[in-house]
């Protein structure tokens, strides 16, 4: 029978992955990711308390049946990480959680571009590792890496003119608990 890999293990092949592309000083992060009850640390007027994140995916496969994979997201550690955990533990249904992701408009304000809003949430991993280097070394931060399995997605895109202003969305929804759009 096959070992299951340890905690130890999967945070040292997990952690450093994450730590790479997490690069560059701590500051306003162009991806934010609001969660009811779960403040971060941005004081960007139009999403304060959000969850400043570094990297995220998230997916779709279709074998005859629509299944979600799971919305995973890198992070620096921040006051949210210990009610991130605490969510993973007691298994806390979550009912809607917004990623917003932004970039320059032509008046050099950051617009909303592309905005996933997941429903119907579970944190289904939660794990959080640092790799800085012996007597503080680096500047490093601890990086959280955590999971969430969803029921409900909603994907918003706007393409950016020329103008720097930017497009009506497209917008696709589907709800995989029903199958449905």
């Amino acid at each position: 029978m096959k070992a299951i890999p340890s905690l130890s293990r999967t945070l040292a092949l997990t952690v450093p992955a994450v730590a790479l592309s997490l690069t560059g000083a701590h500051a306003a992060s162009d991806y934010l990711l609001e969660i009811e009850g779960i403040k971060g640390e941005s004081t960007d007027d139009k999403h304060r308390d959000a969850i400043e994140i570094e990297s995220f995916s998230w997916g779709a496969t279709n074998d005859g049946i629509a299944k979600a994979i799971t919305f995973s997201l890198g992070k620096r550690i921040d006051k949210s990480s210990p009610l991130l955990f605490l969510a993973c533990a007691k298994g806390n249904h979550i009912p809607q959680a917004i990623l917003t992701c932004r970039k320059s408009g032509g008046d050099g304000k950051p617009l909303d571009y592309y905005v996933i809003t997941l429903s119907d949430i579970l944190i289904s991993s939660y794990q959080s590792g640092g790799g800085g280097g012996a007597g503080g070394a680096t500047n490093t931060l601890p990086v959280d890496q955590i999971s969430f399995n969803y029921h409900k997605i909603k994907f918003e895109y706007r393409r950016m003119l020329e103008t720097g202003q930017l497009e009506d969305p497209v917008i696709a929804e589907y709800d995989f608990g029903t199958s449905s759009k």
